[in-house]
């Protein structure tokens, strides 16, 4: 096992660390493969309330060619040593450190047209965000609430009037299993108890890949202030 995970860590470059990062950009700019999972936000003041991971991406790795061939040199690793654990931890690292000084302009287009789509770039403009976790899975291996993700679709008021969106795909998740409802149902129904994590719940779906990646960021999705917003509207004229 030793000489196989040696294979694996001499793969493990910021050669391929970058090739990664731009597979994964390439994956969100091509053929609509966007899987936006869910996004949340709370505002406090006009200000974030936190600064944890709040917006969730889905990428099928069949399509990222470096991540993909070296998750199926990890796949044949029976137990990683804590060290070993580490050192890919690091290299997930470096791919989110590429991803976020390369690529960050097309990482903002990407969460603006995924989450808040009629917003205007300079109300909110995005100007923070992090790459919290870089996740994969081996669907083959895991049991059906791995296998299978709820992807929600959520409508976005131009005005950004109001200040919290709650994550709903969990939510779905526990209702689904505890009452065995469709994902539509039970929309519908939650629109009419009032519940507000359903408010601009468009629809949802299912999801299911045989390697399935997830791009866990945080967003600042909070506005400028009004004496912000003048100051950019003077530095036009």
């Amino acid at each position: 096992m030793e000489n196989q995970f040696k294979d694996l860590s001499s793969l493990m470059t910021d050669k391929n660390a970058g090739k990664i990062a731009e597979e994964i950009v390439y994956i969100y700019l091509t053929d609509n493969k966007i899987k936006t999972i869910d996004f949340s936000y709370d505002l406090s003041m006009g200000k974030m309330s936190n600064t944890d991971a709040n917006t969730t991406f889905a990428f099928d790795i069949d399509d990222n060619k470096t991540l993909l061939y070296m998750f199926k040199k990890l796949s044949f690793q029976n137990e990683l040593s804590s060290e070993e654990e580490q050192k890919i931890c690091e290299f997930m690292s470096k791919v989110a450190t590429y991803l976020i000084f390369n690529h960050r302009a097309v990482l903002k287009n990407i969460v603006r047209k995924n989450t808040i789509t009629d917003s205007d770039p300079n109300i909110i403009p995005l100007d923070v965000i992090e790459v919290c976790n870089i996740d994969i899975l081996d669907l083959e291996k895991v049991e059906f609430s791995a296998k299978n993700t709820i992807k929600v679709n959520k409508m976005r008021r131009k005005d950004m009037l109001s200040t919290s969106v709650t994550g709903t795909a969990n939510d779905l998740f526990n209702v689904y299993n505890n009452t065995g409802e469709t994902l539509s149902d039970i929309i519908a129904r939650k629109k009419i108890e009032g519940d507000p994590k359903y408010e601009e719940v468009v629809d949802a779906e299912w999801i299911r890949y045989l390697f399935e990646g997830y791009l866990v960021l945080y967003v600042d999705y909070s506005p400028v202030s009004q004496d912000e917003l003048l100051d950019k509207i003077k530095a036009k004229e």
